[in-house]
């Protein structure tokens, strides 16, 4: 970063402590931040635990832009070492979705894992009062990291896309879900430890689960298994019986009402107005 004032390492660390708090609510599910300062008082993870995931992100070198922003805009499409350049011909495979100019060479910035960098535990969460060395690992009470992993992001993400991880594919499909009808099977989508929820149809939790992992991942796949389901298609029609069998819903007699999006609310109009460009890729849309 530009800005005066600012300690690069403290910089530095937020921006891990910020990667691997992510990780924990986004992706697992768990409130994996808890045990950034002590040991997790409600879940069986440690704070040796917090910081060997913390490890995984931790030589990634968070400095911005190495010359002033009015440097920058002098250039086009500027990147800090290291990028890759785009071309023409990167342009018309998998990255067909750049929009540049023919000729133009575009440079896009990459992480560098090239040297390692080692972690501690921080007391009470201080990264300038570091304690015991510690390596990249994950929560044995999850998952035990298989040793036939490589220690860096990409065995982290074989780990997390693991069929015996517990947590990944039903924190994904909860969240899905919780989209769709407005509430999560578990209903705290960001914590599936002992201080949430329990699911309310665990046994349809696990099978949407199992069934993602089984078709590769496929989101489109699961929002169609979910979407056309009788009980996604349901009337949202309260009626006096079911008011008084399920009052909250709870056991999905009806479908749910709840508030969309500001984003879905502008494509809801534009579909209804017949000005939604329904292409894929290209330049931005400006439909008015």
């Amino acid at each position: 970063t530009q800005e005066g004032g600012v300690i690069q390492e403290e910089y530095r660390s937020n921006y891990v402590v910020d990667r691997t708090n992510t990780l924990g609510t986004g992706i697992l599910g768990i409130t994996l931040e808890c045990a950034k300062c002590h040991d997790h008082k409600y879940d069986p993870i440690s704070q040796k635990n917090y910081y060997q995931m913390y490890s995984f992100f931790n030589n990634v070198d968070e400095k911005g832009l190495q010359m002033d922003a009015v440097q920058a805009a002098k250039k086009k499409y500027f990147a800090d070492a290291p990028f890759i350049t785009v071309s023409d011909e990167d342009c018309e495979g998998v990255l067909s979705f750049i929009n540049k100019k023919e000729g133009d060479s575009v440079k896009v910035m990459v992480m560098d894992d090239a040297e390692p960098r080692d972690a501690f535990v921080f007391n009470r969460g201080n990264y300038v009062d570091p304690g015991e060395k510690v390596g990249p690992n994950t929560p044995e009470a999850i998952l035990p990291f298989s040793g036939k992993l490589p220690k860096n992001r990409l065995g982290l993400a074989e780990w997390i896309t693991d069929k015996d991880n517990p947590l990944t594919a039903r924190v994904f499909v909860n969240r899905t879900w919780a989209m769709l009808f407005g509430r999560g099977i578990v209903e705290t989508v960001g914590d599936f430890g002992v201080q949430g929820s329990l699911p309310t149809h665990p046994g349809l939790l696990d099978w949407l689960a199992a069934d993602f992992m089984e078709h590769d991942w496929d989101i489109k796949y699961l929002l169609k298994k979910i979407m056309l389901s009788s009980t996604y298609q349901q009337s949202s029609e309260l009626t006096p019986e079911l008011k008084k069998a399920d009052p909250e819903n709870i056991l999905l007699a009806r479908a749910p009402r709840f508030r969309m999006s500001g984003e879905m609310i502008r494509d809801y109009m534009l579909a209804t107005s017949g000005l939604l460009d329904r292409e894929i890729g290209g330049e931005s849309v400006r439909p008015y």
